[in-house]
């Protein structure tokens, strides 16, 4: 009815020439940008702004390992059980970059301290003072570039930065959800094993000749040599769109780490007091499929940080626009 009003208008005052800027209205106006619609009940829609976020919708999924599982896995995987999520969400399409990252930090040093963001039971850092977030390989030039995704963040730094962009960390069964479907896929691209060709960044040859300690993948090659720039293997996304699901870095949770506890199947979030953290995912060391398997996890204490350990955010509100 606007456009309609506005031709209406120029055509009255300049015949011809009213309809060239009314031509040229239309073109201004399609380059305006467009607010995302509100999430489907059952296609994920992506939410650009401030963050890419992909909308899972709720449902019930197949979470864990069997216990007669033949090849390798880790006993905490089972029991293999039925979890229902009842609630939709969003999830990052990408691991945290370094350019997101560093966005916190300054906004850090501008607010004087972490308060606002830091967890209640946040250690302090050396001598009492105020923990420090900056990443352990901050100033590492194989680690550091805008699009790669930080690493060196423990569990507190990925938390205090979740709360600071106004998010959160996904529980440990959102992002197997996210990860393996309602298919129970055994990856995050399907059931095959090599991975198939530029599904993800794992221990390759060329990781294997810089990095002493890495076993490659026999016959598999990314292209990388440590971490890649979050997004690079689209063939590798998951059902739901989220890419490096597998590989790249392993993914700080949410939840604390213990034995699953059969009695929580629907919006499980675990136990309340266990020490470790919940990490998923794999990384660009791996290359073994137990560890970049969808249902495969492990943990940390939160204090730790490694050279391939960061993490992606969630959301159960709706991301602003």
């Amino acid at each position: 009815m606007k456009s309609i009003a506005i031709l209406m208008i120029l055509l009255l005052l300049g015949g011809a020439a009213g309809y060239v800027l009314y031509t040229n209205h239309l073109r201004k106006d399609a380059l305006q940008p467009r607010k995302t619609p509100p999430p489907s009940a059952t296609q994920p829609v992506s939410a650009t702004q401030p963050f890419d976020m992909i909308w899972i919708p709720a449902g019930t999924f197949t979470m864990g390992t069997p216990d007669d599982f033949k090849d390798a896995h880790d006993p905490d995987e089972c029991p293999q059980r039925t979890v229902t999520l009842t609630r939709g969400y969003w999830l990052a399409r990408h691991e945290t970059t370094n350019a997101e990252y560093a966005r916190f930090l300054d906004a850090v040093v501008h607010a004087g301290s972490d308060d606002k963001w830091a967890h209640p039971q946040q250690p302090k850092g050396p001598g009492g003072k105020q923990k420090d977030h900056t990443p352990k390989y901050w100033s590492d030039a194989n680690l550091n570039k805008p699009k790669q995704p930080v690493v060196g963040v423990d569990w507190w730094d990925a938390y205090a930065y979740a709360a600071w962009a106004g998010l959160r960390l996904p529980t440990e069964a959102e992002w197997e959800y996210a990860a393996r479907g309602r298919d129970g896929r055994l990856f995050p691209w399907g059931n095959q094993w090599p991975p198939p060709a530029a599904t993800g960044n794992f221990a390759d040859e060329d990781a294997a000749k810089a990095v002493s300690d890495i076993q490659p993948i026999g016959g598999y090659s990314d292209g990388q040599i440590y971490t890649a720039p979050v997004g690079s293997f689209p063939a590798g996304a998951s059902w739901c769109g989220a890419m490096d699901m597998a590989g790249n870095v392993w993914e700080w949770c949410a939840d604390r780490y213990a034995p699953y506890d059969r009695a929580q199947n629907v919006d499980p979030t675990g136990p309340p007091d266990a020490t470790g953290r919940v990490v998923r995912g794999g990384s660009w060391r791996g290359n073994e499929p137990t560890d970049q398997r969808t249902a495969f996890r492990d943990n940390y204490e939160a204090e730790f940080r490694g050279d391939d350990y960061g993490f992606r955010c969630a959301s159960s509100q709706p991301v602003a626009q």
